[in-house]
């Protein structure tokens, strides 16, 4: 919840999370203004990582939050979610 409430604090168009230096979508603080272009690169199956980089976010450095580990987990193919762990 900190992490959620420290990204809605910031002015900047795009906020998210980058615990290994690549952009995490969530959470994230996203002005509307974006939506234009996201609901494109959805339209056009485009990854969002590489969206979001081309948005040019603001990255922040989850460590004040706890271990980035702990703040997100990739979870890309359905065998994924039980090597994440617990939610």
């Amino acid at each position: 919840m900190r992490a959620i409430v420290a990204h809605a604090a910031r002015t900047e168009p795009l906020v998210v999370s980058a615990p290994d230096a690549r952009p995490e979508p969530f959470p994230g603080r996203y002005e509307p203004r974006l939506e234009r272009s996201l609901r494109a690169a959805l339209a056009a199956k485009a990854p969002l990582r590489t969206t979001l980089a081309g948005l040019a976010p603001t990255l922040v450095d989850p460590p004040p939050f706890g271990d980035p580990a702990g703040l997100v987990a990739r979870v890309d193919t359905p065998a994924e979610p039980a090597a994440a762990g617990p939610t």
